[in-house]
């Protein structure tokens, strides 16, 4: 972010249009990153000069609460940022430098919060910078959660074997209204949500082909007859509808849950399973290079990844350092196991901005087909229909050797800075 560019008043942005407004965004986004800089070093200077004894409080939170009227969820936030930061010098560097978002921080805070992650945020401090400041902020989000799960495994593996034996669902009435609480451990989550992800896929494109043969293909999702919201509950309507007009005895099919690992951690899973041996506690170069997932970013323990996809419910799906699945050749379309490679390879949309997932998305050439693209999971990318159509209006799109996307607008500039004036 650029620091010479000043940050408006409301007054001021009250008359801005066009590129005008996205460098007031820039310039926003870079005053609150100075503030939060200042914020937590004048909260760790508090802390450590012990001010708020002067006027008799236990702590710098009831300082701050004081004083400021903070919000007990935002100081802690901020608490933890501050007692991180202290381990952490570069990180504190690239905020105050603006390098760094508040929510990133707080994703590496976080991270360092748990004593049995801690000092692998420490070590791997260069590595989390260089993901923060390469990736967007969602996927950054991924990228701290692997760390969380295959830095501190026994956590992880705690956390699932809690989650099942307390699993559970209710469903109960409550103000003129039905509600459904359910909680279930890693795999039969991972199964339901496959199956439940499936059934509002199929009401998406019922209510598509609806839109197409009332209004044609101009624009169909704006002519939609229901919302997200209906069609997730008309989906789990149906599948409950499905399970009891099932006649008895009958075998209900078994959903396919894709766990996608990277190729170094199956093969090493594999040896120590033959052998009986288990690894050595993880650095910041095996949680970086380790991905052991569903298609839906449920973390996976490497162990049960490999017993599981010897399994029917479970397929492994092996991946290079890039997060490439396969390769099938030229082809025209892409079709059958090259579509389902693609949408493997990242969970979203790949414009920025755009979280839409990938099972519901168009896959098209990254270098265009018609200029010598060839059909490999490589040179594609999953986009939504928007995106897709946006893309063809002279943006362009390229993913780098470290397997992040990039688009850029017809001036060159890229989506992620504001546009040329």
């Amino acid at each position: 972010m650029d620091p010479a560019i000043e940050c408006p008043s409301a007054t001021e942005v009250a008359a801005m249009s066009g590129a005008d407004l996205d460098h007031a965004l820039v310039a926003v986004e870079r005053a609150r990153r100075d503030v939060e800089a200042t914020y937590l070093a004048v909260l760790d200077r508090a802390e450590q000069t012990r001010r708020f004894e002067a006027d008799g409080h236990a702590g710098v939170r009831g300082w701050a609460v004081a004083l400021a009227n903070t919000g007990s969820a935002e100081l802690h936030r901020r608490l933890q940022s501050m007692r991180a930061l202290r381990d952490l010098p570069d990180t504190t560097t690239a905020l105050a430098a603006g390098e760094l978002g508040v929510d990133q921080v707080r994703e590496i805070a976080k991270l360092h919060g748990n004593p049995r992650t801690r000092d692998l945020t420490i070590e791997g401090e260069t590595r989390l910078l260089d993901h923060a400041r390469a990736k967007a902020c969602v996927e950054f989000q991924d990228v701290v959660g692997r760390w969380n799960a295959f830095g501190d495994p026994g956590g992880a593996a705690r956390r699932h074997d809690d989650a099942h034996e307390r699993r559970d669902a209710m469903l109960f009435e409550r103000d003129g209204a039905v509600h459904l609480h359910a909680r279930a451990g890693t795999f039969q989550g991972a199964a339901l949500i496959e199956i439940f992800q499936r059934q509002c896929d199929a009401e998406f494109l019922a209510d598509w082909e609806q839109a197409e043969n009332a209004n044609g293909k101009s624009d169909p999702m704006a002519a939609l007859a229901r919302t997200d919201a209906q069609r997730r509950f008309d989906a789990l309507h149906s599948l409950f509808l499905g399970a009891a007009s099932a006649p008895p005895g009958s075998v209900a099919p078994e959903p396919v849950v894709n766990i996608i690992m990277n190729i170094d951690e199956f093969e090493a899973r594999l040896h120590d399973l033959a052998t009986g041996t288990r690894p050595s506690p993880a650095t910041a170069d095996d949680v970086d290079t380790t991905r052991c997932e569903t298609d839906g970013g449920i973390q996976i323990d490497p162990y049960d990844a490999v017993l599981a996809s010897m399994t029917g419910w479970f397929r492994r799906v092996i991946v290079d350092a890039a997060g490439v699945v396969i390769d099938l050749g030229r082809k025209r379309r892409f079709t059958g196991s090259a579509r389902v490679a693609v949408i493997l390879s990242r969970r979203r949309c790949l414009w920025p901005g755009c979280g839409r997932a990938s099972a519901r998305n168009q896959i098209d050439h990254t270098h265009e087909h018609s200029r010598g693209g060839v059909t490999t999971p490589a040179n594609g990318g999953p986009a939504c229909g928007r995106h897709n159509r946006t893309k063809h209006r002279g943006y362009t799109v390229h993913r780098d050797a470290r397997g992040d996307w990039h688009v850029h607008r017809p001036d060159g500039s890229e989506l992620t800075e504001p546009a040329a004036a």
